[in-house]
């Protein structure tokens, strides 16, 4: 077995959670994408509300039984409706918070929320848009990728 990049398994498992609450993806008409939200052409409006996740950190913490990466993943709803914002931001934290995620090839330790994100921007067309969400942190365990082996001799004299 050999240590995996612990990211892609993991935005794996956060997106499956997310599509899987539907009463979630109802509410999000734009649907989720990744590191930012498409941008709008005349063929293609934006779609609102839309979700954006994204990679924050993943830190891995080393000692002699593997590796526990720590991954932080942003995840943000926009809308240009605060209330929306508000209800769609608190499924995603009904989805997330102390999930049991499933992630191949790894132990999912925790998945918490540990930060707020909360802004604020003026669109194209002058019209405000909301961005709520979130930083979801989950410890990955990893096992050492490797046998070893320890041969201790003893010598000792009884009196």
């Amino acid at each position: 077995m050999s240590l995996v990049t612990p990211w892609p398994k993991f935005r794996q498992a956060i997106v499956r959670a997310l599509r899987a609450n539907l009463v979630l993806e109802d509410q999000l008409a734009g649907g989720w994408n990744e590191g930012s939200a498409p941008q709008p052409t005349a063929e293609r409006p934006t779609v609102w509300p839309h979700g954006v996740y994204s990679l924050a950190y993943g830190p891995p913490e080393y000692d002699w039984t593997g590796v526990v990466n720590i991954v932080g993943a942003d995840v943000v709803v926009f809308s240009k409706d605060s209330g929306d914002a508000a209800s769609i931001d608190q499924l995603v934290f009904d989805t997330l918070q102390d999930a049991k995620l499933s992630v191949t090839g790894l132990t999912t330790l925790s998945c918490r929320r540990v930060g707020i994100i909360s802004l604020t921007y003026t669109d194209a067309e002058g019209k405000k848009v909301f961005v709520l969400g979130g930083t979801y942190q989950a410890r990955l365990a990893q096992s050492t990728p490797h046998q070893g082996s320890l041969s201790i001799t003893i010598d000792s004299t009884i009196s």
